[in-house]
């Protein structure tokens, strides 16, 4: 039993994406792909929970695996399986955002998220504009 199923909706706890990322400077993300904890992230997510959803990661040219963060066009936005799934059923706060810099703790987070059941959708900020959102939203 995951986290989604004995609270409701998990990501009604929190501030939407979308609030969030309409708040952000568009200078403040940090591409997923220049983020070592992403790629470290996104091959452990891959091999050991099997989520081969070209949505969630895949493998580059140069046979790395890469998380996909082109939901938004900063390049810097995972959602993990789960929160895929609730915005294509249409939930309104589909995800619980989860900021980071660097992609710090992202490896983490990834498997945890999955194992948990929970929405996530992970947003990475250069460090000085992860201190500023971090301190805005819920």
């Amino acid at each position: 039993e995951g986290l989604d199923d004995s609270l409701g909706s998990t990501a009604a706890y929190f501030d939407g994406i979308e609030e969030i990322l309409a708040a952000s400077d568009p200078e403040g993300y940090q591409p997923c792909s220049e983020a070592s904890w992403f790629v470290a992230g996104a091959e452990g997510y891959r091999k050991h929970l099997n989520d081969v959803d070209p949505e969630g990661t895949f493998v580059d040219a140069q046979g790395t695996v890469q998380a996909n963060c082109d939901i938004h066009p900063s390049g810097a936005v995972w959602v993990n399986k789960l929160a895929r799934e609730q915005k294509a059923a249409g939930e309104v706060k589909w995800c619980v955002p989860l900021l980071t810099s660097a992609g710090y703790g992202v490896q983490f987070f990834l498997s945890q998220s999955t194992m948990w059941n929970m929405p996530v959708c992970v947003i990475n900020y250069k460090w000085g504009h992860y201190v500023t959102q971090g301190k805005r939203f819920k």
